[in-house]
């Protein structure tokens, strides 16, 4: 196999690898909950799954809030990344050091993001009675293998 080949299939390895652990934590909250075939917001499906309280979901708020935001930034990083990286393939049309170094800058965000959503479910617990927490757990860890 020649080097450029070889350098090709390295790319198509990572950007699978990258786009799966995207997958996987965008999906960490994704739920579908069909109420006359539509979908409900994934943070409403939650609470109903683990019975918050109205006083636990005054205290979610501002989390939820502060997740929110942060999350937007990172996708937004990532779509960023996402387009620098269309460009530099486009361009170079090589493996190279330009989309190399795109493709870090995208699995960086997508681990920031992926950080950031497990910060989340445990800053969430801080509201949570032990039982909520432990089904809180049960959920996140059921999202993360069904999505490899």
């Amino acid at each position: 196999m020649r080097t450029y080949q070889k350098e090709i299939l390295y790319f198509i390895v990572i950007a699978l690898v990258g786009f799966g652990a995207f997958l996987a934590c965008g999906n960490l909250f994704k739920a579908s909950h069909h109420s006359q075939n539509s979908q409900i917001d994934a943070h409403v499906w939650l609470h109903e799954q683990i019975g918050i309280t109205d006083e636990q979901h005054q205290k979610l708020s501002e989390i939820e809030k502060n997740f929110a935001e942060k999350q937007k930034v990172l996708r937004e990083k990532i779509h960023v990344g996402n387009l620098e990286l269309a460009a530099a393939m486009l361009e170079d049309k090589a493996f190279s050091e330009r989309v190399a170094a795109a493709v870090e800058r995208i699995h960086h965000a997508q681990g920031e993001l992926q950080k950031l959503t497990i910060e989340h479910i445990f800053e969430m617990q801080t509201v949570l009675t032990p039982q909520q927490a432990e089904k809180l757990n049960k959920l996140a860890a059921d999202a993360l293998v069904q999505n490899p």
